[in-house]
């Protein structure tokens, strides 16, 4: 089985460190829990529905 390369993707493509990802998100609830202030999910800056979602769990 040949491994996929980056060139195989079709463009656009969004590709993701879900760590990083995951650890951002957790970060910035837990910021604005300790500020006391609310989240939005900000869906027009990564056009990505997933991600929005995930902004959801984290209590944006």
């Amino acid at each position: 089985m040949r491994k996929l390369q980056t060139s195989d993707l079709m463009t656009p493509a969004l590709l993701i460190d879900l760590e990083r990802l995951e650890n951002n998100l957790k970060s910035m609830a837990e910021r604005a829990e300790y500020n006391g202030v609310d989240l939005c999910p900000h869906i027009k800056t990564h056009e990505c529905i997933e991600i929005g979602m995930r902004q959801l769990e984290y209590g944006a």
